[in-house]
């Protein structure tokens, strides 16, 4: 995709008809307090005959420190409660707001249900990732679901509070991404993750989805991207697709790549409990268990072409993963 202004990446796509869904989606963890958030702005228009068109908010809060750990809340309104501006961009939804370098908000109206707010500021800290090769593939039918990322790497600072628990975030390492479709992949794993302990400015993304084209089942949708010494290596070809390894379950994720200059191993891993659950709906009327957190340990080996080690890089529970199947994972409680 040409150059393009976070402004313009981070565009509203749905044009008012049925069968869409769009997610904006931030995501941070703050060494100094040890949280976790996970906030999403979103909007549903299922296909005739499934259901009303409704836009959401949600925030996910994990405090390692607190009994539980995770503290979920979602607000669903109807869809004239939606409104965005393109230049600059900002979505709106009620008092909901979220642009290119700040979001607010709040979650958890319900009564008796718990309360989460947050007023945050994040500064771009590298260039965006778009992860598709092909301009034509934002534009077409097929895949999907596009998805990219206007800040990959970016800093928090501001406040998030948990039952009127309040907490100081202080350039925190986070990211945004903004992704929209006709209907979600059948099951995929996702990763992201920066602020390594050896270099603090690398940033790795991960993808590994199965989708359903026609009436076959493609198992191998493999996207991978490493940003080292200011510069993005891409393990995402369609040779990649059959070539690379990949091998994730409900806690870990294991992968060996090589895109002709550099090899890849790495591994994202948590405990169980580090992880919280929440439902999609899709445009469909299906559901989906999306079993998430900002909790995981990360680890990369970066490799020449004859596999001498150049360096490793270690993110220490602050990493994100998630993985999401059409059945919950036991053990993992669907929070919202």
């Amino acid at each position: 995709m040409s150059a393009q202004t976070t402004d313009e990446l981070n565009r509203l796509r749905w044009d008012g008809r049925p069968g869409h869904y769009e997610v904006y989606f931030l995501k941070f963890h703050d060494p100094q307090t040890g949280l976790a958030a996970w906030l999403r702005y979103t909007l549903t228009a299922p296909r005739p005959g499934t259901g009303e068109a409704r836009c959401e908010v949600w925030a996910v809060l994990s405090d390692p420190k607190t009994p539980g750990r995770h503290t979920a809340a979602k607000d669903t309104f109807p869809i004239r409660e939606l409104e965005s501006s393109s230049t600059p961009f900002e979505i709106r939804i009620r008092e909901n707001r979220l642009d290119s370098g700040q979001c607010r908000g709040s979650a958890g109206a319900a009564p008796g249900g718990p309360r989460l707010s947050w007023d945050l500021r994040f500064e771009p800290a590298c260039e965006p990732l778009i992860h598709f090769p092909l301009d034509v593939m934002y534009r077409a039918r097929f895949p999907k679901t596009k998805v990219l990322s206007p800040n990959p790497l970016a800093r928090f600072s501001g406040e998030v509070a948990i039952e009127g628990r309040r907490f100081e975030i202080r350039n925190a390492p986070g990211q945004q991404s903004h992704l929209w479709g006709s209907e979600h992949a059948l099951r995929w794993a996702w990763c992201n993750a920066g602020d390594f302990d050896e270099d603090p400015a690398a940033v790795f993304e991960g993808l590994h989805s199965e989708i359903r084209l026609g009436p076959l089942r493609v198992p191998h949708i493999l996207l991978f991207f490493l940003r080292l010494d200011g510069a993005w290596h891409r393990f995402a070809g369609v040779r990649q697709c059959f070539t690379n390894r990949s091998r994730y379950r409900a806690e870990s994720w294991d992968f060996e790549l090589d895109n002709g200059s550099l090899r890849l191993q790495g591994r994202a891993s948590a405990g169980r409990t580090a992880f919280a659950g929440v439902t999609y709906l899709d445009p469909t009327g299906a559901h989906l268990y999306c079993h998430n957190t900002g909790l995981a340990d990360m680890h990369l080996r970066i490799l020449d072409r004859k596999g001498r080690e150049l360096r490793s890089l270690n993110c220490r529970a602050g990493a994100a993963f998630e993985t999401v199947e059409r059945r919950p994972h036991a053990g993992i409680p669907i929070l919202i």
